[in-house]
């Protein structure tokens, strides 16, 4: 996740990785940003000694830090032009998002991404399964929002 912790709805990310772990689930979770929730989340991974060590502060190299991502994630609850998610196109990650304004102008779901219903855990939880244990989804999806990036570029 990239981005103002106060719009972008960390907390629902934080909790659907920890039902995900609870699974055994080998994932790490990386947010980028600031905000509010950043001592929240600091205390969850902690207290919950797991792989939710990498809460980076503001970035300006985000567009290099996404290149390590398998998967990116906006569970925002708002959005104007939610730049993070032409960001991680741009690097060929396929994106979750929560099917919001702004987001669905920029995801269509299964064909460049997956949408789900914002501020839902499970739905979340659904999606990042659905990609955590398809590569060739992952692959595919990624593939397609580079070309939408590329697409609209010209």
């Amino acid at each position: 996740m990239v981005g103002d912790y106060g719009s972008k709805n960390p907390k629902l990310l934080m909790n659907s990785a920890l039902s995900i772990l609870e699974a055994n689930k080998n994932i790490h979770l990386v947010f980028v940003g600031d905000g509010e929730f950043r001592s929240e989340l600091e205390f969850t991974a902690e207290n919950y000694s797991i792989k939710i060590k990498c809460i980076l502060g503001w970035r300006s190299d985000s567009n290099h830090i996404l290149k390590a991502f398998d998967i990116f994630v906006l569970p925002s609850l708002w959005e104007g032009m939610p730049l993070a998610i032409l960001e991680a196109q741009a690097t060929g990650i396929p994106c979750i998002v929560s099917n919001i304004q702004g987001n669905n102008h920029l995801v269509q779901h299964n064909i460049n991404g997956l949408l789900f219903s914002s501020n839902e855990e499970k739905d979340l939880t659904l999606c990042l399964n659905k990609l955590i244990d398809d590569y060739s989804l992952r692959y595919s999806l990624g593939n397609a929002g580079l070309a939408n990036v590329r697409k609209d570029s010209l």
